[in-house]
């Protein structure tokens, strides 16, 4: 995967959660408190159902899950580099801290949903590291054509 690719991919991870914060921040207080009180949502009310940052952090979601499935399989053959076996465990995580997060906001807990934000950008974060290291590394090895 080209390192452009990458960094879109991460930049609009990026601003679909910046985007969900904005509207986590608006939303809270549009929606009155007694609307939570004891309520279990169904995906057919839930309280944000329809906005745009919800629907693209749902997007992204979604494609994050296929590209993560077709990757499992090369993952699983076991001759990955350090670089690769680590982003191999931190990118399901961060897939899983993303997959609470959605629930969280389609549940109405939005503080919640902001303090699990952090956690998700520090792993995104990282696998920007590894992914300018190990492009950088191949690229000196002189292993890399992007086309």
């Amino acid at each position: 995967m080209a390192r452009t690719e990458i960094g879109a991919g991460v930049l609009s991870l990026q601003i679909a959660i910046t985007k969900l914060q904005e509207h986590c921040l608006i939303l809270r207080c549009s929606v009155p408190d007694e609307k939570f009180r004891g309520v279990i949502f169904t995906p057919d009310d839930e309280p944000y159902l329809g906005r745009p940052s919800v629907f693209h952090f749902d997007k992204m979601i979604s494609i994050t899950m296929k590209e993560s499935s077709r990757i499992a399989a090369v993952t699983r053959r076991g001759d990955l580099s350090e670089l690769q076996l680590a982003a191999s465990q931190i990118i399901p995580q961060g897939l899983n801290l993303a997959l609470s997060v959605r629930e969280l906001v389609r549940q109405g807990y939005l503080f919640p949903a902001a303090v699990l934000l952090r956690p998700l950008m520090e792993r995104a974060a990282i696998i920007i590291l590894f992914a300018e290291k190990l492009i950088g590394n191949i690229c000196l090895e002189g292993r890399l054509e992007i086309s």
